[in-house]
């Protein structure tokens, strides 16, 4: 049996095709992912945006395509006045999913910035 958290770390097990994972790594990922929403989600409703970034990071760094992830890591750093970073969130997420609303959104909200005239290298 692989050590799951060695693989966590491997930069291989994040290309790797959840088809071809183990069914008990798969399992893991899984319910890691569902762990770490809800502790992002719950630090983001009580404005813990500092705690909400490094979760969703970490969310982010075993399961780089999870787009609810990526959205909140976007509007945590949108809290925290990071725009660039929160414009590089916004952005993947669009990559990975084109019509995903709440990309969309935040990205809507960035631009509104901009349009301002928001210095977008501060913070950054």
């Amino acid at each position: 049996m692989k050590c799951l958290f060695s693989s966590l770390i491997c930069s291989e097990f994040q290309t790797t095709s959840p088809l071809h994972m183990p069914i008990y790594e798969s399992e893991y990922r899984l319910n890691l992912r569902r762990e770490k929403s809800r502790e992002a989600i719950s630090f983001a409703m009580e404005s813990r945006w500092k705690e909400a970034v490094d979760i969703n990071r970490s969310t982010i760094e075993f399961s780089f395509d999870y787009i609810e992830a990526n959205n909140r890591l976007a509007k945590a750093l949108f809290e925290l006045g990071n725009y660039p970073r929160a414009r590089l969130a916004s952005h993947h997420s669009l990559k990975l999913f084109p019509r995903n609303v709440i990309a969309k959104k935040n990205r809507t909200r960035l631009d509104a910035l901009d349009r301002q005239g928001h210095d977008f290298r501060r913070g950054a």
